[in-house]
């Protein structure tokens, strides 16, 4: 991979670094992430997913996240490259729901909304850069009915399983 590197204009990891957050993972993909690094000369860019700060992807309320794996990550919500000319919009949707779900909020997409305004304040030419968003996965919320068998069981018990519809992904 390392012969690669020097060819590609950027490397993005949306989500899932780890399967259940450990210290020794986040090793191991700190190791990586030198490794991309410095073959590439660009910071690479990491957006959360479930994994990342979830027990296997899955959370109910506070209990089963571990996200101290990922705090210092250095992710940044938006990125502008003006070597490429692009802005890249990195959007958690791990912030918020239970289970493996989750949505990107509207706060989220008015707070990068806002640092692109102020970028573009800075700096003129980066309003005609191409605009990327990046995304784990389930970018809205969504309802479902309970498939897993843990699913079943809470919902059963009066678990609400779906969630509620939310506004979709925009970008300015």
């Amino acid at each position: 991979m390392s012969g690669l590197l020097p060819s590609v204009d950027r490397v993005t990891v949306t989500g899932d670094l780890f399967d259940t957050p450990s210290a020794d993972l986040r090793a191991s993909f700190d190791e990586f992430r030198r490794d991309v690094e410095d073959g590439t000369k660009k910071r690479l860019l990491v957006v959360p997913g479930n994994h990342d700060v979830r027990m296997k992807g899955n959370a109910l309320s506070r209990l089963g996240r571990k996200a101290e794996y990922v705090t210092d990550l250095d992710g940044s919500p938006l990125d502008v490259d003006h070597d490429m000319p692009t802005v890249f919009f990195s959007f958690n949707s791990s912030e918020t729901g239970d289970f493996a779900r989750g949505a990107v909020s509207l706060r989220q997409r008015l707070a990068r909304a806002e640092k692109h305004d102020d970028e573009i304040y800075r700096n003129g030419q980066v309003r005609d850069y191409s605009n990327i968003a990046l995304v784990h996965h389930h970018p809205v919320n969504y309802g479902a009915q309970p498939t897993a068998l843990y699913e079943r069981i809470l919902a059963r018990l009066g678990g609400a399983i779906s969630s509620s519809p939310s506004r979709t992904l925009m970008t300015s």
